[in-house]
């Protein structure tokens, strides 16, 4: 599993977002898109995933936290 964050676009007010993907390196694409998380209110300061890959911890420069 991957997690990457994106920085708000001011120049096309677009809000921060996360966007996950599922990662095989056997198959092509080798990433496969899953969801997102979208319209954060500003960036992302850090995520994690659980030892299990079953939550995603995010914290944003607001010190908003969500799993």
């Amino acid at each position: 599993m991957l997690a990457v964050a994106l920085e708000p676009n001011t120049q096309e007010s677009e809000n921060a977002k996360i966007d996950l993907y599922n990662v095989d390196p056997d198959n092509e694409p080798k990433f496969q898109f899953l969801s997102n998380i979208l319209n954060l209110s500003t960036s992302i300061e850090f995520l994690d995933f659980s030892t299990d890959s079953f939550y995603l911890l995010y914290k944003d420069n607001f010190d908003e936290i969500a799993i």
